[in-house]
């Protein structure tokens, strides 16, 4: 727009009448003169349209980051707070279970596998920093039995909600599996 301003101005007050035409200098030089500052106006504001859309592409990139990036922490707080509830739990109860043995090796062994899921939680959140990195990561996967890692997933349930969940199982769903992952989907359908 700036630009067509600007040649029209150049054509309307610049161009000399019929008889100066015959001299080239005095007919070449305004022309010159409006000619590059239009292209120079036209490249400072070419300049300005490409930063500007630059430093808006930059800012919703930085929103849509910082959006992710607390959703990301809303769903890391949901998922960590299974575990470290079964933990309290069970490390309550092992007072209570002083004479009982049993009890106590349950608990013992319902906190050990809780911390592990904990610390695995944790693993996958240092992944995601590898990842912003650039880092490779490799890939958990292990032969496994999805009926029995979703039954020792609903027993993890059990612990914290009771007996709400139940499980059906129907034979063995045994292949190549990513466990930690099949797990955590299973408490967030479970517990949502």
């Amino acid at each position: 727009n700036v630009t067509i301003l600007l040649a029209l101005a150049n054509d309307y007050f610049f161009i000399p009448p019929i008889g100066s035409v015959l001299d080239p200098l005095t007919s070449l030089e305004p022309f010159l003169v409006v000619s590059l500052t239009t292209a120079f106006i036209s490249f400072v504001t070419f300049s300005f349209r490409l930063a500007f859309e630059r430093i808006s592409r930059l800012k919703n990139e930085a929103e849509r980051s910082t959006s992710s990036m607390e959703h990301m922490l809303a769903l890391i707080s949901h998922d960590l707070r299974n575990p470290i509830t079964a933990v309290k739990l069970q490390a309550q109860m092992i007072p209570l279970a002083v004479g009982n043995r049993r009890q106590v090796e349950h608990s013992a062994a319902e906190i050990d596998k809780n911390m592990n899921r904990l610390n695995s939680m944790i693993e996958n959140l240092l992944d995601i920093g590898r990842l912003r990195t650039g880092k490779q990561l490799p890939f958990k996967f292990e032969n496994a039995d999805l009926c029995e890692t979703a039954a020792q997933t609903v027993q993890g349930l059990t612990t914290i909600y009771g007996d709400r969940f139940v499980l059906e199982r129907y034979g063995i769903a045994y292949g190549y599996w990513g466990v930690q992952g099949v797990q955590r989907a299973i408490e967030n359908l479970a517990t949502n």
